[in-house]
C-alpha cells in the first residue's frame, strides 16, 4: 500500500501542481489526493517508525481524549508523538514541497580479512531533508538492516558482514516518502492521467463513430484538450517529447511502443497475456506502455471493442489508475495488474566483490 501511494505520487505530482502539505485543504484531483491523503499517511508511518508503536498510540490517544471536538495541527501531533523531537521532522514533511530523490551510488564490497566491508554513497536530490534511511543487505548467510542518517546530498556509509553480499537494498520496505524514479515506476493509468503534454494518435482502422465515441477516454482523464491526430501524421520527432495516447490499434505497427515480454500476440479482436487468450468482437483493453523514446514520458493503447460499449469501458478505465493493463468484455473488467519493474537505482546486486589480503 505504501508502494501504490508513492507509485501515485510520483506520477500524478509534478512541479506544475506540486504543493505543500501545510497548503493543503481539500481534495480536488488525484494530485491533491496524492498529496493531502498519500503523503499526509506516510508522514504518520515515519513518525510511528520512529518513535515505536508504544509512544505513537500512546501519544495519538492522548490527543484524542484531551483534544477532542477542537482545532487541532500538525505541531498538536508532533508534540504529542514527541515532543521537540518531532517538531523539526513535522516541520520539514509538511512546510516544504516536493520530496526527495535516492539513490545508491559507487557501492563496492571488499573482503578484508575474515569480514566483507560494503561502502557507497547515497545521494539526496531535491529539497533537503534529514533523513534516517533504511538499508536491508542480503548476504549469503543471511539480512542485516542499518539506518543511515542523511542530511545532504551526499551521504557515505559503510556495512560489515560475516558472509558475502548478493544485495544492497535502500527502503526496501517503502518506509520512506520519497519521490521514485522513472526506472522504479511501472507505466499504469494514472501516468496517463497526470501527463502534461498528451498526443493522441488515432488509427485508421477506426470508423468515424468510434473514434467519436473512443474520445470520451479523454473526458475521463480530465484530458480533453489533447491534440489528435490520424496515425498518418505521427512521426519519430512528434513522439519525442509527448505522452502518446493511441487509439485502435495503428495499421502501421512500427509506431506503437515495444510490448512487455507477457503481452505475445494482440490484434483489433484478440490478445494473448500471461499465457491466456482473450478474444471476441466485445473484447476492449487498455496497456499503459513504457515510451518508445523518452522514459521520461508515458504512453498507452486503447483498443475499444465494440461501438455500444466504448463510452462504457472509457468512463471506467481512470478508475483502475494503479495498474497497467486492463481487460474489458461488455463493459465489464476481466482482467487487470501491473507490469513488474526490474531495475532501480536503490537495489545494487553485487558481481564479483573485490577480496583483500
Amino acid at each position: 500500500y505504501r508502494q501504490k501511494i508513492l507509485r501515485d505520487y510520483a506520477a500524478l505530482v509534478s512541479e506544475a501542481n506540486e504543493l505543500a502539505l501545510s497548503d493543503f485543504i481539500s481534495r480536488d484531483s488525484k494530485a491533491s489526493q496524492a498529496i493531502g491523503y498519500g503523503k499526509a499517511a506516510m508522514i504518520f508511518h515515519m513518525a510511528r517508525k520512529r518513535v515505536g508503536d508504544e509512544k505513537f498510540w500512546a501519544g495519538l490517544k492522548h490527543l484524542a481524549e484531551s483534544r477532542m471536538f477542537q482545532n487541532i495541527g500538525w505541531q498538536d501531533f508532533a508534540r504529542a508523538l514527541g515532543g521537540q523531537e518531532l517538531e523539526s521532522f513535522f516541520r520539514q514533511w509538511v512546510e516544504k514541497k516536493g520530496a526527495p530523490v535516492l539513490k545508491l551510488r559507487d557501492v563496492k564490497a571488499a573482503r578484508l580479512a575474515e569480514t566483507w566491508h560494503i561502502t557507497g554513497q547515497i545521494t539526496q536530490q531535491g529539497p533537503g531533508y534529514k533523513l534516517e534511511i533504511p538499508l536491508r543487505l542480503e548476504t549469503t548467510g543471511g539480512r542485516q538492516e542499518q539506518k543511515i542518517i542523511s542530511a545532504g546530498a551526499l551521504t557515505g556509509f559503510e556495512i560489515v558482514s560475516a558472509d558475502p553480499p548478493l544485495r544492497l537494498l535502500l527502503d526496501p520496505e517503502a518506509d520512506l516518502f520519497r519521490r521514485l524514479d522513472a526506472s522504479e515506476l511501472p507505466p499504469t493509468v494514472n501516468g496517463l492521467r497526470g501527463a502534461k503534454s498528451l498526443l493522441v494518435v488515432a488509427s485508421n482502422n477506426l470508423d468515424s463513430r468510434t473514434r467519436a465515441r473512443a474520445h470520451s477516454l479523454l473526458d475521463a482523464l480530465r484530458q480533453s484538450r489533447a491534440k489528435v491526430i490520424g496515425e498518418a501524421k505521427l512521426s519519430q520527432e512528434l513522439m519525442q517529447d509527448r505522452d502518446l495516447l493511441y487509439l485502435g490499434l495503428p495499421e502501421n505497427r512500427s509506431l506503437l511502443p515495444g510490448l512487455p515480454a507477457s503481452v505475445e500476440k494482440l490484434s483489433d479482436q484478440k490478445l494473448v497475456l500471461n499465457k491466456e487468450t482473450y478474444e471476441g468482437a466485445e473484447l476492449s483493453w487498455f496497456l499503459a506502455l513504457p515510451h518508445p523514446q523518452n522514459p521520461n514520458r508515458v504512453a498507452a493503447l486503447f483498443n475499444p471493442g465494440s461501438q455500444a460499449e466504448v463510452e462504457r469501458v472509457a468512463r471506467k478505465i481512470p478508475h483502475y489508475g494503479k495498474y497497467s493493463y486492463l481487460i474489458f468484455s461488455d463493459a465489464t473488467n476481466q482482467v487487470k495488474g501491473t507490469w513488474p519493474t526490474t531495475e532501480s537505482p536503490t537495489i545494487w546486486v553485487f558481481s564479483s566483490p573485490e577480496v583483500k589480503p
